[in-house]
C-alpha cells in the first residue's frame, strides 16, 4: 500500500456545504454537474479509491475478456495552485505541478525512485487522461454499477497516452456525481494491437469530495530533486 502523508480518516459528518464550515474547517464546494462540467476544480478522494485493468483473452476474436485486476488508487487535486497527486498504478504516484512532475515509484510500499519530468505538467497530465474536454450526450441522470447517481460525460480519446504501450483509446467515459458535482471516476477503452492486450482502464473514487485538499499532501518525497533549471520552482 502506498501512503503519502498520514492523515485522520474523516467521516461525512465532518463536512458541510459551502455556506458553512464543519468542525474540521473544510468547505465543500458543491456544483451542478448537469451542464458545463469540468475536471479543473479542487477535489480529493477522502478514502482510497480503485483502479482496474481489464485485458482481452488470448482469443480476443470471440470478444472474451479476462477478470479485471483491481488495485488501490487516490486522487488529490488542487486546481487553484495547478497541482495534482495521483496514484497511477500499484507502484507509481505522480506529483504534477504547473511546469513539471515527479514520478515516484514504490517497492513493497517503500520509495525506490523518483524521476523528474520536465515534459509533463499538471495540465498536460490531465490532458493525456483524456479529461480536458468533456462533453455530455446523455440527458438524464444515470446510475452506475457502483450504485451512484451520475451525469455521464465523454472525454477525448485522441488525447489519451497509455504509458509503455502503443495502444490507442477509442472511448473515454467520465462520471460526475449528480449530488455534489465531484468527478467520481472514468473508464478508458483501448483498441487491440495483439491478443491479450488491454481493453479497459478504469479509475473510481467513491468518496471524491469537491473541496480543497490539505496542502501538505503535495509535498514531494525528499528523494525528489528537480533539474538545475527548475530548482527554484519546487513548491515549498
Amino acid at each position: 500500500m502506498i501512503k503519502i502523508n498520514k492523515r485522520r480518516e474523516l467521516s461525512p459528518t465532518d463536512y458541510e456545504n459551502e455556506s458553512c464550515a464543519g468542525e474540521a474547517g473544510i468547505y465543500v464546494h458543491e456544483r451542478n454537474a448537469s451542464v458545463n462540467f469540468s475536471i479543473f476544480v479542487d477535489e480529493y478522494s477522502v478514502k482510497e479509491g480503485t483502479y482496474s485493468l481489464t485485458f482481452r483473452t488470448p482469443d480476443s476474436s470471440k470478444g472474451g475478456l479476462q477478470t479485471p485486476k483491481i488495485y488501490p488508487s487516490f486522487w488529490y487535486q488542487d486546481n487553484t495552485n495547478s497541482r495534482l497527486v495521483h496514484q497511477v498504478d500499484m507502484d507509481t504516484v505522480i506529483f504534477a505541478f504547473s511546469e513539471f512532475s515527479f514520478w515516484v515509484r514504490y517497492t513493497n510500499g517503500n520509495i525506490s525512485s523518483c524521476d523528474f519530468d520536465a515534459s509533463t505538467s499538471y495540465s498536460s497530465y490531465i490532458d493525456r487522461l483524456g479529461l480536458t474536454r468533456l462533453k455530455r450526450h446523455h440527458s438524464a441522470i444515470e446510475e452506475t454499477h457502483h450504485h451512484k447517481e451520475v451525469f455521464i460525460y465523454d472525454g477525448d480519446p485522441d488525447s489519451v497516452v497509455l504509458r509503455g504501450s502503443n495502444q490507442t483509446s477509442f472511448l473515454v467515459t467520465a462520471y460526475a456525481d449528480a449530488g455534489n458535482g465531484a468527478l467520481l471516476g472514468w473508464d478508458t477503452f483501448f483498441t487491440s494491437i495483439s491478443s491479450s492486450d488491454l481493453y479497459q482502464l478504469s479509475y473510481w473514487y467513491d468518496s471524491m469530495l469537491p473541496a480543497s485538499p490539505d496542502p501538505t499532501w503535495f509535498d514531494p518525497p525528499s528523494l525528489c530533486q528537480p533539474s538545475s533549471t527548475h530548482s527554484n520552482r519546487v513548491p515549498k
